[in-house]
């Protein structure tokens, strides 16, 4: 998770500041760093933990480790990194559509609390 949404708003910060891209631009580029760094490092653990969730009477998967030495066993290390890139993709969508509400709901967010004031023009995409 530290990956995911604690890298990405520095990685956009950095991106709009230092490289001027469009908030939109840095938005998506930051999310794939994110992304890709969450989605990479824990695939090897998401996919021994779906194996053990699979195998309910534990018959094959009967911890952590036993499941990583069989998957290595029956596919190589490969095996620990399967559908990886489906799931480095989801995250990585995720995470941006999880940065840009976190950007743009505020604002909506605090007039709902006060009722009183119009809410700000929607900022748009191509800035």
């Amino acid at each position: 998770v530290g990956c995911m949404l604690g890298l990405t708003p520095v990685v956009r910060r950095r991106l709009i500041e230092g490289h001027e891209l469009p908030p939109a631009a840095a938005s998506l580029c930051a999310s794939a760093v994110g992304g890709v760094a969450g989605g990479v490092f824990s695939h090897p653990m998401d996919v021994v933990k779906t194996c053990m969730q699979g195998d309910l009477a534990r018959a094959v998967h009967r911890d952590p480790l036993s499941t990583c030495r069989n998957l290595i066993a029956e596919g190589g290390i490969g095996a620990l990194m399967r559908g990886a890139g489906w799931r480095t993709l989801n995250i990585t969508l995720t995470v941006f559509i999880a940065g840009e509400v976190c950007q743009r709901l505020p604002p909506y967010l605090l007039r709902l609390t006060r009722r009183a004031e119009p809410a700000p023009a929607p900022v748009p995409l191509n800035e």
